[in-house]
């Protein structure tokens, strides 16, 4: 049994024994920003109808009906949120978002972004390791969205229909290995 599934085993077995400190409704908004409230109406549709516990100082959310393929633990202002993808999201009071996702099922994460500010500019970006494997791939803030070529940052920049990055001071058409992992497009022969 993976860490995902005994957490829900786990959560519905306490959540059992609580229906009196359980209430049914929509999933309070309250202290979410608008992204994030649009997110989770998109992503989660049971929110609407959801079964909410107070539980050991924690407020534990699940689907009022059915079988949870998802579940909400709180506290504090912060979130983490555990979809039947295999993703792993954790919201921090500040709205800050970390996400682990097992893009392809096989039971290892294969996907992490988060928030984070860059020492380079000062700058917030939302920040993608689209294989897991540590060097950041792309990143997408106020400024724009910049990709890594071969360990240097350069601007996404759409000309027509194609993707391009600065590089050098010159546009160059690039090409996606995977969601959100690029690299420069081979010439045409």
């Amino acid at each position: 049994m993976n860490a995902r599934s005994t957490f829900v085993v786990v959560s519905l077995v306490l959540l059992s024994g609580c229906d009196e400190s359980c209430v049914s409704g929509p999933i309070s908004a309250a202290g979410a920003t608008p992204l994030q409230i649009a997110v989770t109406k998109a992503e989660s549709p049971w929110a609407r109808n959801a079964k909410t516990c107070q539980l050991g100082g924690y407020e534990v959310i699940v689907p009022a009906e059915g079988a949870p393929a998802e579940i909400f633990v709180t506290r504090n202002g912060t979130t983490v949120w555990i979809d039947e993808r295999g993703t792993i999201y954790v919201r921090s009071k500040d709205g800050s978002l970390v996400s682990l996702q097992d893009l392809n099922h096989a039971g290892r994460f294969d996907w992490i972004s988060y928030s984070a500010i860059d020492a380079a500019d000062g700058q917030k970006y939302d920040v993608i390791d689209a294989d897991a494997d540590g060097p950041l791939d792309t990143k997408f803030g106020e400024k724009g969205g910049f990709v890594n070529l071969e360990g240097e940052w350069a601007r996404m920049e759409k000309r027509g229909d194609q993707l391009g990055a600065i590089v050098g001071g010159d546009w160059r058409p690039i090409e996606s290995e995977k969601r959100m992992l690029y690299r420069l497009a081979k010439a045409a022969s």
